[in-house]
């Protein structure tokens, strides 16, 4: 996961589940819609300011955990 605050444009995530049964995850930055994604998300042409991602697991039932994994950032480019 990256830092509370990046200097730069994009940022990579990598989480993990625990049930045996896991299928895949659906991940939602700020107010997008939610897509489906794999354990490794990049995220490109970000605009400075804060910035949450959520990550909800699903299972082979398509049942999807209660309450997303939750990580907060904000992207600040300096200034050159």
């Amino acid at each position: 996961a990256p830092p509370k605050v990046v200097h730069k444009r994009s940022v990579r995530f990598k989480f993990s589940g625990k049930a045996a049964t896991l299928l895949l995850f659906k991940c939602r930055l700020d107010r997008q819609k939610p897509v489906n994604c794999s354990n490794k998300i990049s995220v490109k042409r970000l605009s400075t300011g804060k910035h949450t991602l959520r990550v909800w697991a699903l299972d082979q039932t398509g049942k999807q955990s209660k309450r997303p994994a939750v990580r907060s950032f904000k992207v600040k480019i300096r200034r050159r």
